[in-house]
């Protein structure tokens, strides 16, 4: 099977479109199809190479885990065929929360995602298998360094004012010391494009393939970061009150996001 630049879904899997129209929209490490169903009901079909580390049958189990705690997409099918592997889900109603439209009402918005990740950060962890806690998400790190995996000097320091990750590792470890992890379930990348809205509310939460047992900060850095990006630093404040946090710990929210470069760039 080839798994080039074609757009069209490859023969293997064209069972599963069936008489549906798909579409690629878009294509890293997999690629991913919009399926058009003819009946009214959208899907998504991610396929890529067997043997990556962030498998889709890991974001299958994940999402399965999920179903009936949160809004979620509803795993149809995942598995393997031949070198490669897939993921069908359902599509779930509703538009991206960076979507344009939003952009009029930034105040109502901010609002509405800081009770997103509240909801989310309020599902209980007594059984939940996926660990995010700092003592992984470092041994991550360490993994990658030792493959000589290297990070892009002029993004570390356009990001964090640093350009040797060496001198990055070390603020992170300094400030380790003192840590004090306040666990919770995370979405592990809780910005605006993976969150749904519809009807002025939260229909939904996608791409949870790093969800888990972490520090509540793991995800308020990310969005912090997010709101930033989108709506501008002056609507942080109101993302963290709406969340239910009085004082933002700025120290804090760097050591995350820093941590969380390492582990992902």
């Amino acid at each position: 099977m080839s798994f080039g630049e074609k757009d069209a879904v490859p023969f293997e899997f064209l069972e599963l479109v069936g008489d549906d129209v798909a579409s690629l929209i878009w294509m890293n490490t997999a690629k991913t199809y919009y399926i058009q169903g003819k009946s009214g009901v959208n899907k998504y079909l991610k396929i890529q190479v067997a043997g990556h580390a962030e498998s889709l049958e890991r974001q299958a189990q994940r999402l399965l885990w999920l179903y009936n705690k949160l809004p979620v997409p509803e795993v149809i099918d995942f598995g393997v065929i031949g070198n490669y592997e897939y993921l069908l889900t359902l599509e779930l109603p509703g538009v991206e929360a960076s979507n344009k439209q939003f952009a009029s009402n930034t105040e109502e918005m901010v609002s509405i995602l800081a009770q997103g990740l509240r909801r989310i950060h309020e599902v209980s962890i007594e059984d939940c298998p996926f660990d995010y806690s700092f003592e992984q998400l470092m041994s991550t790190i360490h993994y990658k360094l030792s493959r000589g995996i290297k990070f892009d000097p002029a993004e570390l320091h356009r990001r964090f004012g640093e350009d040797n990750v060496e001198k990055l590792l070390l603020e992170v470890n300094n400030y380790a010391r003192e840590l004090k992890e306040d666990l919770v379930f995370t979405h592990g990348d809780y910005s605006l494009p993976n969150i749904i809205i519809a009807d002025d509310s939260i229909s939904g939460f996608i791409d949870l393939g790093n969800c888990g047992i972490a520090d509540r900060y793991y995800d308020l850095a990310v969005a912090e970061k997010s709101i930033v990006r989108n709506f501008g630093e002056q609507w942080v404040k109101l993302f963290f009150s709406s969340y239910g946090v009085s004082e933002i710990d700025y120290a804090k929210i760097r050591f995350y996001q820093v941590v969380e470069h390492l582990v992902w760039a």
